[in-house]
């Protein structure tokens, strides 16, 4: 007989300071105290109903569980003004979880889950090391800094705050007259409904829809501009996260295309096991990662890829059930045999099977380099650049002209998707393509990729972006991973312009990958000038970034054979017989 359960809404938590917040309490309908699960957001409670998806409440509350939904603070139902950095939501986390042990309804354990911002909030109150907090499943998420090497949050950060924003706008709680809101949501739905001029702004530190007099918090967005290479910014979020202090296991989970927060729960499983201690404690956390986008879905379609219903039941289980094995383990005792599995459980694109590992990385990976060749129209001619097994040893070059006015996309226009054909792309003269020889055998590229670029340009500053994709027998170009590099930064803290003349090495990151390139199937580099708007424009300009609406061309060069080693790196699994 399936469990009744029964909902309790707008349960109020008090916090230390006084302030209240609401929440959404799913369980079982009697009095008897059970393990709780808490799930704190800035996405409104009461409409998570639409879009549960993967963290659907209903299973968990009929397995036996007490599933606390809260609005964080200043979001929602929950009083408070919006703070979304670290030391905030690691005090109201730390409270809520000793809050609901302690209440008639808890047997005294709670676990943590979601994805997201709403894992970015377990990670703060693991570290803030609550008592009576057993168990965290923090998906879709970095305790590292997002964004750092000379890049901005990009307006794309605005967005995101303006949503918020909208989302407040409805709330009860928000200090505001009826004729206030009215205004103040035909202001916001306005810059929401103007997605491309926002995001084009220049320049960047003066954007007025981070400016609507009333919303203080979008003031969030101006500041992270203003301090985008002060290396105190990222403590001061929060982050990195000091996973010496965690006391809990963890479920880390993420998605081979989620283009927000894909090497996050890979950066997470690592940094857990720096110390003696997190190595013990990662032998009962797990990591697991699937072929999906970010978000709640875990669809098995990710834009023009498929790979198959089992995309969703990872060794048969689905999303859910591996869900509750973890908690069920480190909430009730329970052991179904989930304590004697490897820990790391991966999806492999291109196979499109599951497997399990004994760690991440994975052993028997090896550094494949692929050279950067061509002869000097990489960027004209589509099939004139080429990755080699060795470099040439014969200097080459191949330039383009980058302009900020017309950056090139992300995605491809008229598509939005995490993974689709990349050729309308790299049909662009301001792209350079290098491909390789077609396949002859599976190739199984498995960790992090990097290309390592020698490169001038003809102003004191430019980027360089790469992605990675696999061009098909068709003709399809899809793209697997992405990243760039701010030459004047060069992944660091600390800008250096270029000077006219100088030939600089970079390292491109481009994240991490577990994709098995088939027979047939050819390697693709390709490298522009931007990656508008995942990444904000350089305007090619030695004035500080975010400050100017000026812009100018660059004219990019990009240095291969001889002296220069411009390459692609590979990590690949060397397959056993």
């Amino acid at each position: 007989m399936e469990q009744k359960i029964t909902v309790w809404y707008d349960v109020e938590t008090p916090m230390r300071d006084g302030v209240v917040l609401r929440a959404n309490v799913y369980g079982p309908a009697d009095d008897r105290p059970y393990p709780a699960v808490l799930l704190r957001f800035p996405y409104l409670k009461d409409s998570f109903e639409y879009k549960w998806g993967r963290l659907n409440p209903l299973p968990l509350a009929r397995a036996g569980y007490r599933v606390v939904v809260q609005d964080c603070r200043g979001t929602g139902a929950s009083q408070g003004e919006m703070d979304f950095d670290g030391p905030c939501q690691a005090r109201d986390g730390y409270d809520t979880v000793e809050w609901i042990a302690a209440q008639p309804w808890c047997d005294g354990g709670v676990g943590m889950y979601g994805l997201s911002y709403y894992g970015f909030t377990q990670l703060l109150t693991a570290e803030a090391q609550p008592p009576h907090l057993k168990a965290i499943c923090p998906w879709q998420q970095t305790g590292l800094y997002k964004y750092s090497g000379g890049f901005t949050t990009g307006s794309l950060h605005l967005m995101w705050l303006l949503e918020r924003a909208r989302d407040r706008l409805y709330s009860p709680e928000a200090a505001w007259s009826e004729e206030q809101r009215e205004t103040l949501r035909r202001t916001v739905e306005g810059y929401l409904g103007k997605f491309g001029q926002v995001v084009a702004y220049v320049p960047e530190g003066e954007n007025p829809a981070a400016k609507i007099e009333g919303l203080p918090f979008l003031e969030d967005y101006l500041r992270r501009i203003r301090e985008y290479d002060d290396p105190a910014c990222p403590a001061r979020e929060g982050r990195p996260i000091d996973f010496s202090k965690f006391q809990v296991p963890c479920f880390f989970l993420g998605g081979w295309y989620d283009d927000t927060s894909k090497n996050g729960p890979l950066e997470n499983w690592i940094a857990l096991g720096r110390t003696e201690a997190g190595r013990k404690l990662r032998e009962k956390s797990r990591l697991l990662m699937g072929p999906w986008n970010h978000g709640e879905a875990m669809p098995d379609t990710v834009g023009w890829r498929s790979f198959g219903a089992q995309a969703g039941y990872p060794m048969g289980r689905s999303i859910t059930e591996q869900l509750l094995r973890f908690f069920n383990w480190h909430l009730k005792g329970l052991d179904d045999g989930i304590s004697q599995e490897p820990p790391v459980t991966l999806f492999f694109m291109g196979e499109n099977r599951w497997e399990q590992a004994p760690a991440w990385p994975l052993p028997d990976t090896a550094t494949k380099a692929l050279y950067l060749s061509s002869s000097g129209r990489a960027a004209t001619e589509p099939e004139d650049g080429r990755l080699l097994l060795q470099p040439e040893t014969e200097p080459g070059q191949d330039t383009y002209i980058s302009d900020p006015a017309n950056p090139v996309p992300a995605r491809a226009p008229g598509i939005s998707s995490e993974c689709q054909d990349q050729s309308p792309i790299e049909a662009r003269a301001d792209v350079a393509v290098y491909t390789s020889e077609p396949l002859t055998a599976p190739l199984a590229a498995a960790g992090p990729v990097k290309a390592v670029l020698y490169v001038s340009s003809s102003c004191p500053d430019t980027d360089f972006a790469c992605k990675l994709t696999e061009v098909f027998p068709d003709g399809r170009s899809l793209n697997i991973t992405d990243g760039a590099v701010r030459v004047s930064y060069g992944n660091t803290w600390e800008r250096k312009l270029l000077t006219p003349g100088e030939i600089r090495p970079v390292e491109v990151l481009l994240g991490n990958t577990l994709n098995v390139f088939q027979p047939g199937s050819r390697i693709r580099l390709t490298v522009a000038g931007s990656m508008f708007p995942k990444f904000d424009r350089n305007h090619h300009l030695a004035d500080r970034i975010g400050t100017s609406a000026d812009m100018v061309p660059a004219e990019d060069t990009i240095h291969h054979g001889g002296a220069y080693l411009s390459r692609l790196e590979l990590q690949v699994l060397e397959r056993k017989s």
